[in-house]
C-alpha cells in the first residue's frame, strides 16, 4: 500500500515557470515607470513652487521699497514734489531714486548718493509710474511740473505697474500719497 500512494503524488515544480517570471517582470517594470513619473512630476512641481515663492518674495520687497520711496515725498511742500516726482529716459525718478529697466530686462532702483543700481525683480518687460487724480490716471511723464505741483495740494494715488515677461496681464498696486504740506 505504500508504493501505490507513492505514485499517485504529482510531483510540482519548485519555483516559478518561465511565464510567471515573464509577468512578475513586466508587473515591476510598469511599476518602476510609474514611480518615475511620480517623482518626475514631484521634481517639476518643486521647481515651480520655488520659482513662484522667489518671485513673490522680490515683488513683496519691491513694493515696500517702492513704498518707502513714496513716503519721501510726503514732507515735501508741492513745488519740491513737482521736481521729485517725474520721468527721464532713464525711468521714474520718485523722490531722490530713479526706479526703471536696466539693458537685460530687470527693475532696478538707482540712488542718487550711490550710483550703483539695486536690482529687485528680474525678466520685466515694462514699467509704469502713473498718477491718480480722482477717476483720472496718467503717466508722471504725461504731467507738467506746474500740473504736478498743483495736484500736490490734494490726496492723490501712485499706480505701479510692472508686466513680467510670459504674463499675459500686469502686476499693479496703488499707493496713497497724501497732499503735500505748504
Amino acid at each position: 500500500m505504500r508504493r501505490s500512494l507513492s505514485r499517485t503524488r504529482a510531483t510540482y515544480p519548485s519555483g516559478l515557470t518561465l511565464i510567471e517570471m515573464l509577468v512578475t517582470l513586466l508587473i515591476t517594470a510598469i511599476l518602476a515607470v510609474m514611480g518615475f513619473r511620480v517623482i518626475e512630476r514631484f521634481a517639476i512641481s518643486q521647481e515651480g513652487l520655488t520659482y513662484q515663492a522667489s518671485l513673490q518674495r522680490s515683488l513683496a520687497m519691491t513694493w515696500s521699497q517702492i513704498e518707502q520711496d513714496l513716503e519721501t515725498l510726503s514732507f515735501l511742500s508741492p513745488r519740491q514734489r513737482s521736481a521729485q516726482l517725474t520721468q527721464s529716459p532713464q525711468g521714474y525718478r520718485v523722490g531722490p531714486v530713479t526706479w526703471g529697466l536696466d539693458k537685460e530686462g530687470a527693475l532696478s532702483r538707482t540712488s542718487f548718493s550711490d550710483s550703483n543700481p539695486m536690482v529687485f525683480m528680474k525678466q520685466v518687460t515694462s514699467v509704469r509710474f502713473a498718477l491718480l487724480d480722482g477717476n483720472d490716471e496718467r503717466e508722471i511723464g504725461a504731467y507738467s511740473a506746474g500740473e504736478i505741483e498743483r495736484l500736490s495740494r490734494q490726496e492723490l494715488g501712485v499706480a505701479v505697474e510692472i508686466q513680467m515677461a510670459g504674463d499675459p496681464f500686469p502686476t499693479r498696486k496703488i499707493f496713497p500719497l497724501p497732499a503735500a504740506v505748504e
